[in-house]
């Protein structure tokens, strides 16, 4: 039952938070020209934070007293338990924390990585490793854990003794990489040689007690080039986040959604593209359909050219223009014909800042800058997650190849281009 329940909280949250192109999005007002918050690039200095996400830490974990095919959240979701019993058996776990987007990799100088204790005593070191592909904490099964870490290199790393209950491993290896792109961020395998200790698993209702991790950068200088716009947060202050858009209307400074039915879709046409030539080919179908939308709106938009553009990096006028990145994904479930239904398809944009970090917005959350992104990284490098909220059916979307283009709004602010008199 408690996987069950597991399950379906994390369609629910799949369904309501996911899809940009989805029919059941409440619609959103029709006041016209609303400001932006640009928000300037982060001040020279070095910081420290806690990047800490309750209710968004994915946790599993695994043990040899257990048959191969069990499941982390079959047996206790409010922990993960780590090391060895008296008998050698092991424990170990998997954990996947979202990250910050607040410095590129060479200007983090240190992370770590808190726990806290919920049973048993601090072990004295313990072994990380980089997971290497996507899992779930109410799917991935002993066997599937073991099977995605073998020969995987682990790093043995000192714990140090925390305040309060809590402990600390070194964790600047993997946040570097993870920013750096030299990995994808699906998160941490943690074992022990000692005694099994039990961690809050940050998967339950905690929020004091979950973890996070501590990393201290210095922010350096930064070019401001890389397009016309710096971040602009939605929604604005006083607004809902329903009323500030998806990620089409995000990207195009807009706040009025743009869903697939406004996009004329065929999903009979997309399917037979799919069939014959994949998901690559349904991407430069919606591209179409993109290029056509903005051209029809473009006086309420205020876009005065939108064009496709060869490349992350390819030459703009960023004193007029920036970049949009357009990935599309084709997942097709239960034995269904492909993209028979809306829900077996769906599209996300991101806007590049004028830092060169590109951002992003989800019809149920607030904008964000995304984690990982950077002027020397390419937005296809790795897929795309469909959701702020990390599960299985939320990761690695996106996987299409990314359609690139250069859009010149005429306005600073955002537009409102269903409106009567958007301006």
């Amino acid at each position: 039952m408690k996987r069950f329940i597991t399950v379906l909280l994390c369609s629910t949250l799949a369904l309501c938070a996911a899809a940009c192109s989805g029919r059941e999005v409440a619609e959103t007002g029709t006041e016209t020209g609303t400001a932006s918050i640009e928000t300037a690039p982060p001040p020279t200095g070095a910081a420290t934070e806690k990047w800490s996400a309750p209710g968004n830490t994915a946790a599993a974990w695994f043990s040899e007293e257990y048959p191969q095919d069990s499941v982390g959240n079959d047996i206790d979701t409010q922990i993960v338990r780590v090391g060895k019993n008296d008998g050698g058996e092991a424990s170990f776990a998997l954990m996947r924390l979202p990250l910050r987007a607040t410095w590129f990799a060479d200007e983090v100088t240190g992370a770590r990585l808190f726990l806290k204790i919920a049973e048993g005593a601090a072990p004295s070191r313990l072994k990380l490793g980089a997971i290497p592909q996507g899992w779930d904490a109410a799917f991935t099964t002993l066997a599937d854990a073991r099977a995605m870490l073998d020969g995987r290199p682990l790093t043995e790393v000192e714990v140090n003794p925390e305040a309060d209950g809590w402990i600390s491993v070194p964790a600047t290896e993997f946040v570097k990489d993870w920013l750096g792109g030299a990995a994808h961020n699906y998160g941490l395998a943690i074992f022990g040689d000692e005694g099994v200790c039990a961690f809050v698993s940050g998967g339950g209702d905690e929020t004091e007690t979950t973890p996070y991790f501590s990393v201290d950068g210095t922010i350096g200088a930064r070019a401001d080039n890389y397009g016309k716009f710096g971040y602009a947060e939605a929604p604005p202050p006083g607004a809902e986040v329903y009323e500030s858009g998806n990620c089409m209307s995000y990207a195009l400074r807009d706040t009025d959604m743009i869903l697939i039915d406004a996009l004329n879709a065929d999903f009979g046409k997309m399917n037979e593209i799919y069939t014959a030539s994949g998901e690559d080919a349904v991407a430069e179908y919606f591209a179409g359909l993109v290029m056509d939308y903005v051209e029809t709106n473009k006086e309420g938009l205020r876009i005065s050219n939108f064009r496709r553009i060869d490349g992350f990096d390819a030459e703009i006028d960023p004193k007029t223009e920036y970049r949009v990145a357009l990935r599309v994904g084709c997942k097709v479930f239960d034995g269904k014909a492909a993209l028979e239904e809306t829900d077996m398809f769906d599209y996300h944009f991101w806007a590049q800042i004028a830092d060169g970090r590109w951002a992003q917005k989800f019809p149920q959350d607030p904008s964000e800058i995304i984690p990982c992104s950077a002027p020397d990284l390419s937005p296809g490098k790795y897929p795309w997650d469909c959701a702020l909220m990390w599960y299985g059916k939320t990761q690695d979307y996106y996987t299409s190849e990314v359609v690139y283009f250069a859009a010149a709004k005429d306005t600073d602010e955002f537009t409102s281009h269903m409106g009567e008199s958007a301006q």
